[in-house]
This record gives C-alpha cells, sequence and structure tokens, in this order.
C-alpha cells in the first residue's frame, strides 16, 4: 500500500520536489512499522515455538532483527539517496 502510494505521487502529481518527499517519508514510515514492529510482533509466538523445540536460539533471533534493521537501512538511504540529489539539483 506504502509503495502504491508513493508510485501514484510521484506519477500524478505535480513534479513538486515537497510533494515527492512527503510521499517518500510516508512510505518510509510505513514500511518500516511494518517491518521493524508489527511482523515481530505477529511473528513472536513462531519465534518462541522454536526456541522451545530447540530449532533456534536468542543469539540467532537477535542477529536476524539486526540484519532486517540494517538491510531496511540500507535501502532507506538507497531510495532517498536520489531524493536529495534532486534537492541539491534544485528539482
Amino acid at each position: 500500500l506504502a509503495v502504491t502510494q508513493f508510485s501514484l505521487a510521484v506519477l500524478f502529481l505535480p513534479r513538486n520536489g515537497v510533494v515527492v518527499t512527503a510521499a517518500f517519508v510516508v512510505m518510509a514510515i510505513a514500511m518500516g512499522a511494518v517491518r521493524l514492529l508489527w511482523i515481530p510482533r505477529i511473528t513472536a509466538s513462531r519465534r518462541t515455538a522454536e526456541l522451545r523445540e530447540g530449532r533456534s536460539t536468542l543469539v540467532e533471533q537477535g542477529r536476524q532483527q539486526r540484519r532486517t534493521a540494517v538491510w531496511f537501512v540500507v535501502a532507506l538511504v538507497l531510495g532517498g539517496t536520489p531524493i536529495v540529489v534532486a534537492w541539491f539539483l534544485r528539482w
């Protein structure tokens, strides 16, 4: 939904730097909330069951959460770089 919102804002709204930047910020917040807050909450029972059965450890799960956060930041930087460059080039 966030990606669709961003795509529609970029394609159909006037080529205004503020609009594109705001759309990107909304998309990043929505995707970050889903990936870093909502998904861990809904998968907590599965992770607990894996711990009980010995299929994973707390160290593995912590590593996976850190990896997820790092990749989210990398994607945010890569996605935001063209917008920052466009602001410096005066859109």
